[in-house]
């Protein structure tokens, strides 16, 4: 039997006035909205994320400052590993003991539905601006996080529809062993035989670090698909393109169809091997005049051209200020629900991504892009690497709410 003294109550007690100092001094300074943003600094994703997600953020605070200098904002960055629990225990400690208002960025999607519950929990806000997978405004949709930039079925969605309309029909596809490169692949081929094609095989690969193709490629090659779809991203897809190429498929007839595909990969494949490549994103920095201003500014500081995610991250930090400005402060410190039922009030007209809609279900609805990798005749400079094959609808391009099975939906 345990026997309970006035020292342990005391003791106790003590712990927890200690746990909760750190909060009380918060509380005790002038209001400040505090962001933290996890990425991956170090590892595959940090080309696409990373310290160019952090410029981002830090562009769009400063950004937000020039019209509203009375609200201070302050931004944590840290290298969450790519582990999901790593995710949520970096995201607990700030919320709890240092006031932090918005976790962003986290590109791993497993991450990204750890910490989701939490967030709902605490009424504070995710702004999610890599995660691919669907569940995130599915199964796994949540009252307090928003999914920004893509998702499995808009990059899939848009890539098929294009094949299928140069009469790519036939589809074998190579697939990193993960959920999300299953979950491309499902939606992919879900679109491929929905629109009259048909899918002749498939083959998983291990994931991430893989170097070696040549079994998978052959296995394509020997199907006879007019499309080999690649529902892997990052080094791996990089080095499966290259190998591609020294096996002289796209030369010999072979589309690849890249759905989860990045610029930064297509550069370090270089657009010898790339070219013709076809592939979905929803930022090219080329696209008008507002896309190639940010570039530029961001490329001046960064020393290299904004990815999707980068651009993506800008845009949420800087709707979600404009919203904390509109509610107040207090109100936006008080409950993240409040900042995000501002934000689904109307439809923002945003810089870089065009008319920008926050739905119920938590997904950010804009236009998307399919895309094809130039020639080396056609680029003009090393970031010119696309010609821009189609501008897909909001309304078209994101899976309808309808289908996604959140529970928070109406029925």
């Amino acid at each position: 039997m345990t026997t309970i003294t006035r020292r342990s109550v005391l003791k106790g007690l003590a712990a927890g006035a200690v746990a909760a100092a750190p909060l009380r001094a918060l509380a005790q300074q002038p209001p400040v909205i505090r962001i933290g943003l996890l990425t991956d600094m170090n590892g595959p994703l940090s080309q696409m994320n990373g310290p160019g997600t952090e410029l981002a953020a830090r562009m769009a605070i400063e950004a937000f400052a020039q019209t509203h200098p009375e609200i201070k904002v302050e931004l944590e960055a840290a290298d969450m590993q790519n582990k999901p629990d790593v995710v949520v225990s970096l995201a607990r400690e700030w919320l709890d003991n240092k006031g932090f208002d918005v976790i962003t960025d986290v590109p791993i999607s497993a991450g990204a539905l750890a910490l989701s519950p939490l967030l709902d929990q605490r009424d504070k806000i995710g702004l999610f601006t890599s995660p691919q997978s669907t569940k995130l405004t599915g199964e796994g949709c949540g009252t307090n996080h928003l999914q920004w930039v893509t998702d499995s079925y808009a990059n899939s969605k848009s890539v098929v529809e294009a094949q299928l309309q140069a009469d790519g029909k036939t589809w074998f596809f190579i697939t990193g062993d993960t959920a999300l490169g299953r979950d491309l692949q499902n939606t992919a081929a879900n679109f491929v035989t929905k629109g009259g094609g048909k899918v002749l095989g498939s083959v998983q690969h291990p994931y991430p670090g893989n170097t070696e193709f040549s079994s998978y490629l052959l296995q394509a090659q020997a199907s006879g698909a007019k499309v080999i779809g690649l529902a892997n991203t990052g080094p791996d897809a990089v080095n499966c393109i290259k190998q591609a190429g020294e096996f002289g498929l796209i030369q010999k007839g072979q589309k690849i169809a890249g759905l989860a595909l990045e610029i930064t990969a297509i550069r370090s494949i270089g657009l010898d091997t790339a070219q013709g490549v076809l592939l979905s994103d929803a930022f090219y920095w080329n696209l008008i005049d507002k896309t190639r201003e940010f570039a530029q500014k961001f490329k001046a500081k960064h020393g290299d051209i904004p990815t999707a995610q980068h651009a993506g991250q800008y845009s949420a930090v800087l709707n979600y200020l404009n919203a904390v400005a509109v509610v107040g402060l207090d109100a936006a410190k008080k409950s993240g629900r409040a900042v995000l039922a501002q934000m689904r009030s109307k439809t923002f007209d945003d810089p870089l991504f065009g008319p920008l809609t926050v739905r119920e279900d938590g997904r950010v609805v804009h236009q998307m892009l399919a895309l094809q990798v130039k020639t080396p005749e056609q680029s003009t400079s090393k970031d010119d690497v696309y010609n821009v094959v189609a501008v897909i609808p909001p309304d078209q391009a994101f899976r309808p709410m309808a289908e996604g099975g959140c529970s928070l939906v109406a029925k």
